[in-house]
């Protein structure tokens, strides 16, 4: 999601994930779209990320476990 946010909306961002598989496949997919030079992807468990700067927007898709539900993780977010 975030490789088509950054090829439609020009947006830059950075996905995490705890599987190294998904970040793999993300990397390919920002290189096919050719928006790699604006995601980076960062093999991690986002329960425990904190970005360096602060951030215009925060989603979390199909992985609200990372905050014991769904009131948690936006609170992590």
């Amino acid at each position: 999601m975030l490789c088509t946010w950054a090829r439609d909306h020009r947006v830059t961002g950075t996905g995490v994930d705890i599987s190294t598989v998904f970040t793999e496949q993300a990397r390919a997919r920002a290189a096919e779209l050719g928006v790699a030079d604006r995601v980076t992807f960062v093999h991690s468990d986002a329960s425990g990320f904190v970005a360096d700067t602060p951030v215009d927007l925060a989603a979390c898709v199909g992985a609200t476990w990372i905050g014991d539900g769904v009131a948690g993780t936006v609170q992590l977010l």
